[in-house]
């Protein structure tokens, strides 16, 4: 009879540790599930975050293309004023040149 205790008082305390073990397994999973729904929703904010920068950055280029296209423009139009301003000073001094030749020889 002392042996059919013994084990029993065995399985009891079998028992007891397999039920902490339980409790200890699920209070893990518990902790790893609530680990995977924090790091998809910093997923989820890193995507988004991720997405808004891109628009940012595509609308940036889009405004650097139009401002490469409105400074070579603009540097057309000054090269092209700078031309006529080098030929009318050129005519000017020539034309500076021939009076002082007339007035030379007058």
């Amino acid at each position: 009879m002392e042996n059919s205790g013994a084990g029993s008082e065995e399985y009891a305390a079998k028992l007891r540790e397999s039920g902490l073990r339980l409790h200890e397994s699920e209070r893990a999973l518990g902790t790893a599930r609530q680990d995977l729904l924090t790091a998809r929703e910093m997923l989820s904010q890193a995507t988004a975050q991720n997405a808004a920068l891109q628009q940012k950055y595509a609308r940036a280029r889009r405004a650097a293309r139009v401002l490469r296209a409105d400074v070579t423009v603009r540097d057309e139009y000054y090269e092209q004023l700078l031309r006529e301003k080098d030929t009318e000073y050129n005519a000017l001094v020539k034309s500076l040149k021939d009076r002082v030749r007339v007035e030379a020889f007058d």
